[in-house]
Parts: C-alpha cells; sequence; structure tokens
C-alpha cells in the first residue's frame, strides 16, 4: 500500500494501529499531505498489523515474540480473544494470571479511549480539544461531557462558552436550559473581568447575557440565580462578582485598615 502523510493533532499514534482519518489535502514540502480534521482509531485488520499493535507499547507485557505467538494461536479469532475471551491466554506459556490481568488491563483501556475520542467527535469537538478533555476527566469523560458540557468552559483550557454552547448544541440540550443560560452568566462577568472590571451591575450582566444566548429576561434571571446559587458568581449590593474577586474586595480593605 502506498503512505500517506498525515499532520495534526492525533493521540498516542503507535506502530500497527489503524486510523481512520478525514481533513483536506494540502501542498507542503513533503509533497502532498492530509491536514487532520477528525479521527478515529480501528483495530488492525491484518495479523501483522495485530502483532505490530500488541508489541508496540500499547499492551505492556507483550513483546514481539509474545505478540507472535499470541497471534499464531488464535489467528484470525486473536481480536475477538482479546475482547471477549481473555482467559485463553492463558493456554499460551509464559502468560500466567498476573500477565493476563495486566495484558486485560491495557488492551479495555486502550479500547476506552478509543471510543471515548470517538464519541467526543461526533459532538463535533476537533481532535486537539479532545486531548485536553480526556486529560481533565480521563475515564470519566462521557459522564462529565453528558452531564453538563458548559464545565468544559471552566475546566479545559481553551474551551470558553461558546464553544462548550456548540457542543451542547450537537447534544441537542434546549437553548433556554439553566445550565447553559448560567454559564452565559459566568462568561458575561468574566469577560468584563478581562475588560477591567471588578464586577458588573445586573442590569448590564443581563443584558449581556441576552445578546448571548437571546432568551426572555425571565429565564436570564433565573439562570443568573441558579449561578450564584450555586455560588459560582457572588451578588453584592446589585453587583455580580466571581468567588475570587468577591473575597478580594472583602479582604483587601481589611488588610488595608490592618
Amino acid at each position: 500500500g502506498k503512505d500517506y502523510i498525515v499532520v495534526g493533532p492525533i493521540i498516542s499514534p503507535t506502530e500497527g494501529q489503524n486510523i481512520e482519518v478525514t481533513g483536506n489535502w494540502e501542498k507542503s514540502s513533503y509533497g502532498m499531505q492530509l491536514r487532520a480534521d477528525s479521527y478515529r482509531y480501528t483495530l488492525p485488520s491484518t495479523q501483522d498489523g495485530v502483532i505490530r499493535f500488541l508489541s508496540s507499547g500499547a499492551v505492556p507485557g507483550i513483546g514481539r515474540k509474545l505478540a507472535q505467538k499470541i497471534v499464531e494461536t488464535f489467528g484470525e479469532r486473536t481480536v475477538s480473544v482479546l475482547e471477549n475471551h481473555i482467559d485463553e491466554l492463558l493456554t499460551i506459556p509464559k502468560i500466567g494470571r498476573k500477565k493476563l490481568k495486566a495484558i486485560d488491563k491495557a488492551w479495555k483501556e486502550s479500547s476506552t479511549k478509543r471510543e471515548i475520542f470517538i464519541y467526543l467527535q461526533s459532538l463535533g469537538i476537533s481532535p486537539a480539544y479532545c486531548i485536553r478533555i480526556f486529560k481533565r476527566y480521563g475515564e470519566q469523560t462521557p459522564d462529565a461531557v453528558k452531564r453538563n458540557p458548559y464545565r468544559l468552559a471552566e475546566d479545559v483550557d481553551g474551551i470558553g462558552f461558546l464553544k462548550a454552547d456548540e457542543i451542547a448544541r450537537n447534544m441537542g440540550i434546549p437553548e433556554d436550559s439553566t445550565e447553559r443560560i448560567s454559564a452565559a452568566a459566568v462568561y458575561a462577568v468574566n469577560q468584563s473581568i478581562s475588560e477591567g472590571h471588578a464586577a458588573l451591575p445586573v442590569s448590564v450582566l443581563l443584558d449581556r447575557m441576552g445578546s448571548l444566548v437571546n432568551q426572555p429576561l425571565e429565564k436570564l434571571q433565573t439562570g443568573l440565580s441558579n449561578a450564584v446559587a450555586h455560588k459560582i458568581l457572588i451578588e453584592r449590593d446589585g453587583y455580580i462578582y466571581t468567588p475570587v474577586l468577591a473575597r478580594a474586595e472583602t479582604e483587601i480593605p481589611k488588610h488595608v485598615k490592618r
């Protein structure tokens, strides 16, 4: 088969691992190369591919010779054995219960990561952000994203409200959801801070939130109240602060007085 140059933020590729890639062809000093927009790992389909994948370091404890022995023993059933009938590996010399457990764990973890990345990309999340999200949540990624994708804006570098809102839209979350409007409130306050303000008057904040989410005043007030109730934002004398700046407003005068 022909070799292709693929560029882009593809996480931890290992020798022998098959990858399906979509993207755009572009010219480079090395010739034509494919810039990846999205990708997913697929299980290697040839016996040689399975040997290279198993002995690449992706599954610790298996070297080239042991990988060859496994594939020679099970042939086309190798992937099925690893996924569904792992105990059959005990028929191979040099594989005891301890090594079997390590192989099983490594194989499952590899599969879990692959499935998580497929799930994230189905929501329109780029490979670069998939890496950041997985680093933050690990195997809990699907649950964390399903529970509240707007948390991504607070927890993951580079994902702000607008990107989280796009992800939530792809998940089918209603535009008038309280979580969405609360997240817009936090985003608007943080934007104000970046402009040099310590806080926002409630009326100004509601106006900015309305521009972001295009919802009626009653919904905006409910979303803001939710953020305050969960202490994501702090309200004092008609102004809205982040918790950090609210503490600073209280503590600085005390230090000055002292």
